[in-house]
């Protein structure tokens, strides 16, 4: 998908969260990797039936889903009392993104929200690459700040770089949120701004804001991720306990074999909506179904294209 693409889809809607007073249009947990994964997590329990309805507690309950989360996020199981608050905020916010920006499709039964996909190219999409998932949030956040009228605010903050145009930035933030939403809530606000600025701060090269303030430095690609390591707390070996490393080696294991499994599943899709099935090295006159993944670059050997 090119990024045109997701530029005329956002387009053909108006974000204004001065006609919605929808505060979820972003949240605390909406970062690349985690709508990257949730993404995933939709598809694979819909098996891309963009018919299938589903709620938040269906993907939450998912053994795929739990299997994921709790390995790459190092989190619990996800159907143990540990946290369960956490747990409802990191699938149902970026859930309620993706209905928001009209990819999913929101509608309610009883007291439940009830989902369906309605882009399911822009799902796949968003699913692929937690890269993508940034690059969708980036001309997101920017169509949204447009439609209500404060990218303005955003944009001087982005080519000032200072504390008075931090300051103006945050405190027109803070009086269109309380305004126009019904959050009134310090902390809630600020984590929701931080999602905001943070992304188009690295899109531009540009300071951001790191703990409340305006940052000293660049915000940085891994700054933005949800599932990212402490890098200053990395690397001094006498202050890194055997349950650290082990913790932060099997992620990256974990991490890893996702990527693989994932990268398989993406193969297959393309080959099953495009090759009807069929594999693309066969005999002549062989008509069976594919059924394996071959690898041309073996993992042991070339380890690194995980990262491409």
């Amino acid at each position: 998908m090119k990024e045109q693409q997701i530029i005329d889809f956002l387009k053909l809607r108006n974000y204004d969260i001065r006609k919605t007073q929808n505060a979820r249009w972003i949240d605390q947990k909406c970062t690349p990797d985690v709508l990257s994964i949730v993404a995933d997590c939709i598809l694979e329990f819909t098996q891309c039936n963009i018919g299938k309805s589903f709620s938040i507690r269906d993907i939450w309950d998912s053994p795929y889903t739990n299997e994921n989360v709790k390995m790459i996020f190092s989190k619990p199981d996800l159907n143990s009392d540990f946290s369960m608050h956490e747990y409802d905020k990191f699938f149902s916010q970026p859930i309620k993104l993706l209905a928001y920006s009209g990819i999913l499709f929101e509608t309610k039964t009883g007291n439940r929200n009830i989902y369906i996909i309605q882009n399911i190219e822009l799902l796949e999409y968003l699913m692929q690459r937690e890269t993508n998932a940034l690059k969708f949030l980036i001309l997101y956040i920017q169509k949204v700040l447009m439609d209500s009228g404060i990218y303005p605010l955003f944009d001087n903050f982005l080519q000032k770089q200072d504390t008075e145009s931090f300051k103006q930035l945050k405190d027109g933030f803070t009086h269109f949120t309380i305004n126009n939403t019904a959050i009134n809530n310090a902390t809630e606000y600020f984590r929701i701004f931080t999602k905001i600025i943070n992304p188009l701060a690295f899109y531009y090269g540009k300071k951001g804001t790191r703990k409340g303030y305006l940052s000293n430095t660049i915000i940085t690609k891994d700054e933005l991720n949800y599932n990212r390591i402490n890098w200053r707390d990395i690397g001094k070996d006498k202050n890194t306990t055997r349950q650290e490393y082990d913790l932060i080696n099997s992620k990256g294991i974990a991490n890893s074999n996702y990527l693989i499994s994932k990268a398989k599943k993406v193969v297959k899709r393309y080959n099953d909506r495009f090759n009807n099935y069929l594999s693309e090295v066969k005999q002549e006159k062989e008509e069976s179904q594919a059924t394996q993944i071959h690898h041309i670059f073996p993992i042991q050997d070339f380890p690194l294209l995980l990262t491409i």
